[in-house]
């Protein structure tokens, strides 16, 4: 995707696209703050090339040139004045777009960090969830439409064991559809009534982390979370994954 993006930029620079396709690329711009932000930096290195062929670059090129014709240099001058002018210009030009580049590149949102992290689990592999009937009927009710509608608080009874997992689909698909602040509501009502459920609980605490990520709660509280994993978990989860998840989370460019 990162390089398609970068093709696409290039092609509008460029002039290259159609009527419609440059409309869509203008939506884009206006709608996608991350593409806006490849696009002013991809714009910057385009300018810095086309800087290039500038006539006065050019000109200043020639008068270097000239140079060359008259004699070489002096004793103890090692370089010509007009190599070592270009050398100085070429290398600050292209280190200055290496430079934009790599800050361009080393910035790493949040959007990334969920596309990176995300992904909704499947139920039918957490043992309780298949074999008890009760949990197996709400789930249904809920997965159809993931509403959450206040099903869950009103229509189950606090002891119900179908609560964490009712709570994990909700949160699960509002995650899914960028509503931060009400999934975290429904993962956290998971994570309390969850004690006796034990293969559920790392499902729980990750979605209530990307949640609170994305709802861009406090870095104290975030940091606190990672450090207070479920008991249950295993420490292929503490070691792998989590720690990936923390090492991430620390490169995001917060707001």
């Amino acid at each position: 995707m990162e390089h398609q993006d970068t093709e696409l930029i290039e092609a509008y620079l460029a002039g290259e696209l159609t009527t419609e396709e440059k409309a869509a690329f203008e939506a884009r711009l206006k709608d996608e703050t991350d593409f806006r932000k490849k696009y002013q930096a991809q714009q910057l290195i385009h300018q810095g090339m086309k800087g290039l062929e500038a006539e006065n670059f050019l000109a200043q090129l020639k008068h270097w040139e000239a140079e060359a014709q008259e004699p070489g240099p002096s004793e103890g001058q090692l370089i010509p004045g007009w190599v070592s002018k270009v050398g100085i210009a070429a290398t600050i030009l292209i280190a200055g777009l290496i430079i934009i580049r790599l800050l361009f590149l080393s910035t790493y949102t949040q959007s990334q960090f969920m596309a990176d992290h995300f992904s909704q689990t499947d139920l039918s592999r957490l043992k309780s969830a298949s074999e008890t009937d009760s949990i197996t009927s709400v789930l249904e009710q809920v997965q159809s439409d993931c509403e959450p509608s206040g099903y869950l608080l009103t229509e189950l009874s606090p002891s119900h064991p179908a609560i964490p997992y009712a709570a994990l689909v909700i949160g699960e698909c509002l995650l899914k559809n960028g509503a931060y602040q009400e999934a975290s509501a429904f993962f956290e009502v998971g994570m309390q009534h969850q004690q006796d459920y034990m293969e559920i609980s790392i499902p729980l605490y990750k979605g209530y982390l990307l949640a609170l990520i994305g709802a861009q709660a406090p870095v104290s509280t975030i940091d606190s979370l990672f450090a207070h994993p479920p008991a249950s978990a295993a420490p292929g989860f503490l070691e792998g994954e989590l720690k990936q998840m923390q090492q991430d989370y620390a490169k995001i460019d917060q707001p």
